[in-house]
């Protein structure tokens, strides 16, 4: 506990720790606007980069046809490391997300319990459609995303492990809304206060599927006993065309004055089927609550 402690302080330091240089965020977008249309190679140069840490918490459901018709409820635990870049023009997202948690359903006095443990790797990338300056910004573009999953319930014995995989290509749709908080001055009874200007970025972000490939048991029934000679993914089977995902994220991202680091809250939505003709449906859903820190590296 006192290590967790000591790192958050660790973090936060970071991120009011100051780069003079940095202090760019909204400012240095609006000025290379409102300047003469800069080269491609400035733009590259001046377009902020950032490092994110995230770390967040998630109320999940989940069906698997091919071990129970019951529907699982839970809480899984998300942390996430990413690099974005981004200004009005452009923006392109490397993240890698790691799930972990417990699924449960009670029957009566009976009680089954599902732990799973997820990785998830996503590439995105997003062009604006308008690059004037002002506050409200549309942006377009795609996203790969793959997602793998690995759940063990004892209570299924021989049907106990059960493995997934997703491969999803996205349409991606952003609006962004940009605006300031300014700068007071004043007197709480006798305590004098000075709270500087405030930058936020506000967005919200809709995937639709385009493609949706899955890897799942290809197989009716399970065996009573394992075969000496089965491997570690026999039966599994790909299916394109097949199930469908969908998702949104609501952000609000602070940025501090001093530097151009940042804060940000997230709501997340995401959900998966493979469909209803697959041999084993399943379907997940997942909403999260994810905070995140932004470290500018450039």
């Amino acid at each position: 506990m006192k290590r967790a402690v000591f790192v958050l302080i660790f973090l936060c330091a970071l991120l009011e720790g100051g780069r003079a240089a940095g202090q760019a965020t909204f400012s240095e977008i609006d000025t290379v606007a409102a300047e003469a249309p800069p080269t491609r190679k400035q733009l590259r140069k001046t377009r902020p980069h950032y490092l994110t840490l995230g770390a967040g918490l998630a109320h999940a459901s989940l069906r698997d046809a091919g071990t129970s018709p019951l529907r699982y409820q839970g809480a899984l635990k998300q942390t996430e490391i990413g690099l974005w870049r981004m200004d009005e023009r452009r923006e392109r997202t490397w993240s890698l997300g790691i799930l972990r948690g417990t699924y449960g359903y009670t029957a009566g006095t009976q009680q089954y319990a599902t732990t799973q443990s997820g990785l998830e790797l996503m590439f995105r990338y997003l062009w604006g459609v308008s690059h004037r300056p002002g506050a409200w910004n549309l942006k377009v573009g795609g996203e790969i995303n793959n997602a793998t999953n690995l759940r063990i319930n004892p209570s299924f014995l021989n049907a106990a492990v059960g493995f997934e995989n997703f491969l999803t290509a996205f349409a991606v749709g952003k609006l962004e809304y940009r605006f300031r908080v300014p700068a007071r001055r004043g007197t709480f009874f006798i305590f004098p206060y000075d709270k500087p200007e405030r930058k936020f970025l506000l967005s919200y972000q809709l995937h639709l599927p385009v493609l949706q490939t899955s890897l799942r048991p290809g197989y009716p029934y399970l065996p009573n006993a394992v075969p000496e000679d089965a491997t570690i993914f026999d039966g599994q089977t790909w299916r394109t065309w097949q199930g469908f995902r969908m998702g949104s994220r609501l952000s609000v991202i602070r940025y501090f004055s001093n530097n151009a680091n940042a804060v940000s809250a997230s709501y997340v939505w995401d959900t998966v089927t493979t469909g209803k003709h697959a041999v084993h449906t399943v379907e997940l859903a997942r909403h999260t609550l994810l905070f995140s820190l932004l470290f500018r590296l450039n």
